[in-house]
């Protein structure tokens, strides 16, 4: 595991820097400042994060604007050769002039073939403050225009540090404008662009009575990172002065487990026969009877599909062939 952060470096090599470092088991080595090909000299860098590949890194770096608010762009470095090749700046449509441009987070749409970039920006028409917006990166490397990703998510407040887990299409973030416990929430739903479930609150222990960012979890959601200044940070000033990296994990026996595992057959066919060359679609039903898509695969030579469900859901799978009508059940994990 490799885990990237910023670093306050006023008065050395700008103010805010991104390091690296390694697990070896529990322990983490010491950081190490990433090259200049990322980490350019005079400028804040922060907010990192990797394409699904692991062949893409996007990030952003800030400046002071003559008003003296820090206005930040994302870039994007390719890796190539062993390296990290000198970051490229967005187009002026993801970065837009005047405006904080900042907080990547890439999800991968397999079907389009496409990524789907995330990020938080001030930009006119929003919802108010800081929203987020997303663009879908075709497989040309072309950026699509942005559009504000809905009321469900944003709201007259600041919603921040958005992240996309790809194996189960959970998208966490963190915001003032949603009812909290305090200061930003960290907050989830379920979906892609425009369509989401409706966002909940990640509760205690996860969120305090000040400031949790930066919510992130392992491809398991068994655990994960976040940023706080909650008490019990290394406090500079204050007990909450400062933000720091917090793990956190979830009790292992205490998480209720629910999937669903079928196969498609014919209806005419009395063996009941697993068909082949299907698609399949999970959609998660909420409360406002709004129908979200929330996992999809195909089927080749597999005889059966899977999906991992969350606790008091309900949800409606979706199965679809050539030369067939499509048909669907429904299934819940309330109680």
């Amino acid at each position: 595991d490799t885990i990237i952060r910023s670093e306050d470096l006023k008065g050395k090599v700008g103010r805010f820097k991104l390091y690296q470092s390694i697990r070896d088991g529990r322990r983490w080595g010491q950081g190490e400042l990433l090259p200049e090909n990322v980490n350019f000299p005079k400028m804040d860098v922060a907010n990192g994060v990797f394409s699904p590949d692991g062949s893409k890194f996007f990030y952003t770096q800030c400046q002071p604007n003559d008003a003296g608010a820090l206005i930040c762009a994302i870039f994007i470095s390719d890796f190539a050769n062993g390296e990290w090749a000198k970051g490229k700046k967005l187009n002026e449509e993801i970065n837009l002039p005047d405006y904080t441009n900042t907080h990547p987070a890439v999800a991968e749409d397999k079907k389009r073939k496409s990524l789907i970039l995330y990020f938080v920006s001030d930009r006119p028409d929003g919802e108010g403050g800081r929203d987020i917006w997303y663009s879908e990166i075709t497989s040309k490397g072309e950026y699509k225009k942005p559009r504000n990703i809905g009321r469900k998510i944003n709201t007259v407040g600041d919603e921040i540090t958005p992240f996309f887990n790809p194996t189960s299409f959970f998208f966490s973030f963190s915001s003032d404008g949603h009812p909290s416990m305090g200061g930003y929430d960290i907050f989830y739903t379920s979906g892609k662009m425009r369509k989401w479930t409706k966002p909940e609150n990640a509760g205690f222990p996860i969120n305090s009575r000040v400031d949790d960012m930066y919510f992130v979890a392992d491809a398991s959601e068994e655990g994960g990172y976040l940023v706080s200044n909650r008490i019990g940070t290394i406090a500079l000033k204050s007990e909450t002065c400062c933000d720091d990296i917090f793990r956190y994990s979830w009790d292992r026996g205490l998480i209720p487990k629910f999937a669903v595992d079928k196969f498609a057959y014919d209806a005419d066919d009395s063996t009941m026969t697993s068909l082949t060359d299907y698609d399949v679609r999970l959609y998660q039903v909420d409360q406002d009877s709004s129908v979200i898509l929330i996992d999809e695969t195909h089927i080749t030579t597999e005889a059966e599909y899977f999906f991992t469900l969350k606790q008091n859901k309900n949800y409606k799978i979706e199965a679809t062939k050539e030369g067939y009508f499509p048909n669907e059940e429904w299934a819940n994990t309330l109680g």
